[in-house]
């Protein structure tokens, strides 16, 4: 936890990364396996080192594979680019830029294994980024999800990554609340 940069509060989760450490600093939370209905996921994401792989994903029982009950929604980042993995290819989204609060809405449906996802830039209330209908990483309907995951490189130890995460909400069936964008 560091009190360096946070979104809200007094503290954010800083993720750091080195290569070739043989270790990788991730977040993973676990909730009770879904396999129908809606996931609501909300996070806000800053990166001091944008250039660098970072990866969030939801994924299901299957783990973080695109396959069914794998990897439901996937981003990363890849030379200074952020991507999200649609109908198993990778898409470019935007530059995120240094030290600039974003924050990501996705409603994933699971039976259609489709999301939406909207994305807003620190202080402004209009996203600027606002994708709809959007297949799931490994175009799989009715692929379930047990987990989240924040990290730095999938396992071949080459990212040098810093990066903070703030105010990570998961709801299930119901939406969640909208937060002030500040």
């Amino acid at each position: 936890m560091s009190d360096r940069f946070h979104y809200s509060g007094y503290r954010a989760l800083e993720i750091t990364d080195f290569p070739h450490d043989g270790d990788f600093p991730e977040l993973q939370g676990y909730f009770p396996v879904r396999k129908e209905g809606k996931i609501y996921l909300r996070f806000v994401l800053m990166s001091s080192t944008p250039h660098e792989i970072l990866n969030v994903a939801l994924a299901g029982p299957a783990g973080f594979a695109l396959k069914k009950d794998g990897i439901a929604f996937w981003l990363s980042t890849k030379n200074g680019w952020l991507y999200h993995t649609t109908d198993s290819h990778p898409t470019k989204l935007f530059q995120p830029q240094r030290f600039t609060w974003y924050i990501f809405k996705v409603i994933y449906d699971i039976e259609t294994g489709r999301y939406d996802l909207a994305v807003a830039e620190e202080e402004q209330k209009t996203p600027f980024l606002t994708l709809k209908n959007q297949w799931n990483a490994a175009h799989q309907p009715l692929s379930s999800v047990d987990k989240f995951s924040f990290i730095g490189d999938k396992g071949e130890d080459t990212s040098a990554v810093v990066y903070y995460v703030d105010d990570i909400l998961v709801g299930f069936d119901q939406k969640i609340e909208a937060l002030p964008l500040k």
